[in-house]
């Protein structure tokens, strides 16, 4: 009878320590919620502060304007500005920023001005 005191206790003791190496983990973890929230309030701020500063149309490309380029890497296929199509839906698009490698923001040109992330394989130039 005493043994599987002794058992179940130690049982009890294994299961309150995990509890409490759960606890913080699961604490550790609301963290990085709180700075991806913060990250995401940052980008969200300066796309709206972005979108007062450029806002791309069928003109500002026939018009032969320079858009500003300095966002995107040299080596990249696409600039800000371009006309481009998003292959799987057959939908013109605006780009107007890079992300991150071979990811472009785009936006679309039917007066919606919804904007897209998209993969640089999923997109091409428009004639």
């Amino acid at each position: 009878m005493e043994t599987i005191l002794n058992i179940v206790s130690i049982i009890i003791i294994v299961f309150g320590i995990l509890q409490i190496i759960l606890f913080f983990k699961v604490w550790g973890m609301t963290n990085n919620v709180s700075e991806m929230k913060n990250m995401m309030e940052q980008f969200l701020k300066k796309d709206f502060q972005d979108k007062d500063k450029f806002e791309p149309t069928t003109s500002n490309i026939t018009n032969n304007i320079e858009p500003d380029k300095e966002d995107f890497p040299s080596n990249t296929k696409f600039c800000k500005g371009d006309i481009v199509i998003y292959k799987p839906e057959n939908m013109k698009l605006t780009v107007i920023g890079y992300m991150s490698p071979n990811i472009f923001k785009c936006k679309t040109m039917d007066g919606i001005d919804k904007t897209y992330c998209f993969q640089e394989e999923y997109l091409d130039k428009s004639k």
